[in-house]
Protein backbone atom coordinates (compact mmCIF):
# COMPACT_ATOMS: atom_id res chain seq x y z
CA UNK A 1 0.00 0.00 0.00
CA UNK A 2 1.44 3.35 -1.00
CA UNK A 3 1.51 6.17 1.47
CA UNK A 4 0.26 9.64 0.72
CA UNK A 5 3.81 10.90 0.34
CA UNK A 6 4.96 8.12 -1.99
CA UNK A 7 1.93 8.42 -4.33
CA UNK A 8 2.40 12.19 -4.40
CA UNK A 9 6.10 11.79 -5.10
CA UNK A 10 5.45 9.31 -7.92
CA UNK A 11 2.86 11.56 -9.55
CA UNK A 12 4.92 14.77 -9.35
CA UNK A 13 8.24 13.33 -10.48
CA UNK A 14 6.86 11.34 -13.37
CA UNK A 15 7.93 12.53 -16.81
CA UNK A 16 5.42 12.79 -19.56
CA UNK A 17 1.78 13.75 -19.51
CA UNK A 18 -0.27 13.67 -16.35
CA UNK A 19 -2.22 10.42 -15.93
CA UNK A 20 -5.50 12.37 -15.96
CA UNK A 21 -4.92 15.21 -18.44
CA UNK A 22 -8.58 16.02 -18.96
CA UNK A 23 -9.26 16.71 -15.32
CA UNK A 24 -6.46 19.25 -14.99
CA UNK A 25 -6.84 21.32 -18.11
CA UNK A 26 -7.10 25.00 -17.41
CA UNK A 27 -5.91 24.66 -13.82
CA UNK A 28 -3.85 27.17 -11.89
CA UNK A 29 -0.68 26.36 -13.76
CA UNK A 30 -2.14 27.82 -16.94
CA UNK A 31 -0.73 24.98 -19.02
CA UNK A 32 -2.54 22.26 -20.74
CA UNK A 33 -2.11 19.11 -18.65
CA UNK A 34 -1.18 21.23 -15.60
CA UNK A 35 1.24 18.65 -14.20
CA UNK A 36 4.13 20.84 -13.03
CA UNK A 37 2.01 23.66 -11.56
CA UNK A 38 -0.27 21.23 -9.78
CA UNK A 39 2.74 19.44 -8.30
CA UNK A 40 4.10 22.70 -6.95
CA UNK A 41 0.78 23.49 -5.30
CA UNK A 42 0.37 19.95 -3.97
CA UNK A 43 3.96 19.98 -2.72
CA UNK A 44 3.36 23.25 -0.83
CA UNK A 45 0.08 21.93 0.64
CA UNK A 46 1.71 18.66 1.62
CA UNK A 47 4.58 20.44 3.37
CA UNK A 48 2.22 22.83 5.17
CA UNK A 49 -0.04 19.96 6.20
CA UNK A 50 2.93 17.91 7.39
CA UNK A 51 4.41 20.76 9.44
CA UNK A 52 1.03 21.67 10.90
CA UNK A 53 0.31 18.06 11.78
CA UNK A 54 3.76 17.58 13.28
CA UNK A 55 3.48 20.74 15.38
CA UNK A 56 0.02 19.73 16.58
CA UNK A 57 1.15 16.23 17.50
CA UNK A 58 4.16 17.56 19.37
CA UNK A 59 2.08 20.17 21.19
CA UNK A 60 -0.56 17.73 22.45
CA UNK A 61 1.57 16.17 25.21
CA UNK A 62 2.68 19.63 26.31
CA UNK A 63 -0.92 20.79 26.48
CA UNK A 64 -1.76 17.80 28.64
CA UNK A 65 1.04 18.70 31.05
CA UNK A 66 -0.23 22.23 31.43
CA UNK A 67 -3.70 21.19 32.49
CA UNK A 68 -4.28 22.43 36.00
CA UNK A 69 -5.41 20.04 38.66
CA UNK A 70 -7.62 21.06 41.51
CA UNK A 71 -6.34 19.97 44.89
CA UNK A 72 -9.16 19.45 47.34
CA UNK A 73 -8.77 21.28 50.63
CA UNK A 74 -7.22 19.22 53.39
CA UNK A 75 -9.71 17.85 55.85
CA UNK A 76 -8.97 16.56 59.28
CA UNK A 77 -9.54 12.86 59.44
CA UNK A 78 -11.34 11.70 62.53
CA UNK A 79 -9.89 8.53 64.02
CA UNK A 80 -12.23 5.58 63.87
CA UNK A 81 -14.09 4.97 67.11
CA UNK A 82 -12.86 2.09 69.19
CA UNK A 83 -14.93 -1.03 69.50
CA UNK A 84 -17.67 -0.74 72.08
CA UNK A 85 -17.26 -2.70 75.29
CA UNK A 86 -20.36 -4.71 74.42
CA UNK A 87 -18.64 -6.04 71.29
CA UNK A 88 -16.55 -8.39 73.42
CA UNK A 89 -18.55 -11.38 74.57
CA UNK A 90 -15.61 -13.09 76.30
CA UNK A 91 -16.20 -13.16 80.03
CA UNK A 92 -13.17 -12.90 82.24
CA UNK A 93 -11.61 -11.12 85.17
CA UNK A 94 -11.63 -7.35 85.11
CA UNK A 95 -13.76 -6.93 81.96
CA UNK A 96 -15.91 -3.81 82.32
CA UNK A 97 -13.67 -2.37 85.08
CA UNK A 98 -12.55 1.26 84.82
CA UNK A 99 -8.99 2.61 85.36
CA UNK A 100 -9.78 3.93 88.85
CA UNK A 101 -10.91 0.52 90.06
CA UNK A 102 -7.83 -1.17 88.52
CA UNK A 103 -5.57 1.25 90.41
CA UNK A 104 -7.42 0.46 93.66
CA UNK A 105 -6.92 -3.28 93.05
CA UNK A 106 -3.28 -3.35 91.86
CA UNK A 107 -1.72 0.02 92.78
CA UNK A 108 -0.07 2.41 90.34
CA UNK A 109 0.46 0.90 86.86
CA UNK A 110 4.00 0.43 85.48
CA UNK A 111 2.79 1.77 82.14
CA UNK A 112 -0.12 4.05 81.28
CA UNK A 113 -0.27 4.47 77.49
CA UNK A 114 -3.01 6.66 76.01
CA UNK A 115 -3.84 6.77 72.32
CA UNK A 116 -6.79 8.31 70.50
CA UNK A 117 -9.25 5.48 71.14
CA UNK A 118 -7.49 3.14 73.57
CA UNK A 119 -5.74 3.24 76.91
CA UNK A 120 -3.37 0.48 78.06
CA UNK A 121 -2.50 -0.04 81.72
CA UNK A 122 0.26 -2.48 82.66
CA UNK A 123 0.70 -3.92 86.15
CA UNK A 124 3.47 -6.27 87.28
CA UNK A 125 5.03 -7.74 90.43
CA UNK A 126 7.91 -9.94 89.27
CA UNK A 127 5.72 -13.06 89.02
CA UNK A 128 3.43 -11.91 86.20
CA UNK A 129 2.63 -8.94 83.97
CA UNK A 130 -0.98 -7.92 83.31
CA UNK A 131 -1.96 -5.68 80.38
CA UNK A 132 -5.46 -4.19 80.53
CA UNK A 133 -6.88 -2.47 77.42
CA UNK A 134 -9.60 0.10 78.01
CA UNK A 135 -12.04 1.51 75.42
CA UNK A 136 -14.94 3.90 75.92
CA UNK A 137 -18.24 2.04 75.41
CA UNK A 138 -19.79 5.20 73.91
CA UNK A 139 -18.76 8.76 73.12
CA UNK A 140 -18.24 10.70 76.34
CA UNK A 141 -18.30 7.59 78.55
CA UNK A 142 -15.51 6.42 80.88
CA UNK A 143 -13.22 3.81 79.22
CA UNK A 144 -13.54 0.29 80.61
CA UNK A 145 -11.48 -2.90 80.26
CA UNK A 146 -12.40 -4.80 77.11
CA UNK A 147 -9.36 -7.08 76.84
CA UNK A 148 -6.77 -8.47 79.26
CA UNK A 149 -3.43 -10.16 78.51
CA UNK A 150 -1.26 -11.83 81.15
CA UNK A 151 2.23 -13.32 80.88
CA UNK A 152 5.16 -14.37 82.98
CA UNK A 153 8.31 -12.20 83.09
CA UNK A 154 9.82 -14.57 80.48
CA UNK A 155 6.92 -13.94 78.09
CA UNK A 156 4.94 -17.18 78.53
CA UNK A 157 1.14 -16.75 78.55
CA UNK A 158 -0.52 -17.19 81.93
CA UNK A 159 -4.14 -17.18 83.07
CA UNK A 160 -5.33 -13.57 83.56
CA UNK A 161 -7.41 -14.51 86.63
CA UNK A 162 -4.39 -16.15 88.29
CA UNK A 163 -2.21 -13.13 87.45
CA UNK A 164 -4.83 -10.74 88.88
CA UNK A 165 -4.91 -12.79 92.10
CA UNK A 166 -1.10 -12.75 92.29
CA UNK A 167 -1.01 -8.97 91.77
CA UNK A 168 -3.52 -8.39 94.59
CA UNK A 169 -1.53 -10.59 96.99
CA UNK A 170 1.66 -8.48 96.67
Amino acid sequence: MKTLRSSFFDRCTRTGPHPHPTTHQGTMSGRSGGGAGRCRIENALFRAFSKRTLITLLALPLAACGAGTIVPPATQIQPPPGPPASAFTKQGPLLGTDARHLTQLFGQPRLDIRETTVRKLQFGNGRCVLDAYLYAPARGKEPVVTHVDARSPTGMDVDPAACATALQAK
